[in-house]
């Protein structure tokens, strides 16, 4: 469980002032689609880092999938500034799809409070498609990655590669080039009983 942060409470904003701060951001010509959530160090407001791998930008629906194999939390809603006591704790958001058909961000990805109190609501895909865009390569939970990982992880990336072709530019200690598979043996003489004719083939050892 992550460690509770006391903020003076002389420096402490409800979350109507960081939503209404929000608000100011995305009006802003600057860097509208900047994404911002809660710093419960700070008790303000700071940028977010999408997940990348290899500098690569994690498509959002794979986030969950890179989330189990980093270390990597979604945003943080406004709760923790209303926290009681100036006790305040990392409140991870849901990151979910919309379904209401009412609505004109139907079907995109949007980080929301897990308990709708504090009115945290971003669009990610927003920010994800926005100029200026930023993402981060987040640590390993548990080193080293087994094979398998390293191809779920290319199959991840928003890239025109293909997930082998990845594989091999991350392989620095070119341990795919140096791999050597055991000969394989491949016997072609057994004949299966409905067989009337024998046919003899030498066995075959394939480089």
């Amino acid at each position: 469980m992550a460690p509770s942060i006391s903020i003076a409470r002389r420096t402490r904003r409800n979350c109507a002032y960081f939503r209404d701060k929000m608000v100011a951001q995305t009006l802003s010509s600057l860097n509208p689609f900047k994404l911002l959530h809660y710093d419960v160090n700070t008790g303000n407001l700071k940028t977010f880092w999408c997940p990348a791998y290899c500098d690569t930008p994690i498509d959002i629906c794979n986030w969950e999938n890179y989330r189990q194999l980093h270390d990597f939390r979604y945003p943080c809603c406004l709760c923790p500034s209303e926290a009681p006591g100036d006790s305040m704790k990392y409140t991870e958001c849901h990151i979910l799809r919309t379904k209401q058909s009412s609505r004109e961000d139907l079907g995109q990805w949007t980080a929301v409070c897990s308990e709708r109190a504090c009115g945290y609501n971003v669009r990610l895909e927003d920010c994800f498609m926005a100029a200026g865009f930023q993402c981060k390569n987040y640590p390993l939970r548990t080193p080293p990655l087994s094979a398998n990982s390293l191809l779920q992880l290319a199959l991840m990336m928003s890239s025109e590669q293909t997930a082998i072709d990845e594989l091999l530019r991350l392989d620095s200690s070119n341990g795919f080039t140096r791999h050597f598979c055991p000969f394989i043996v491949v016997d072609l003489t057994a004949q299966s009983d409905s067989e009337e004719e024998k046919v003899t083939t030498p066995s075959m050892e394939l480089d």
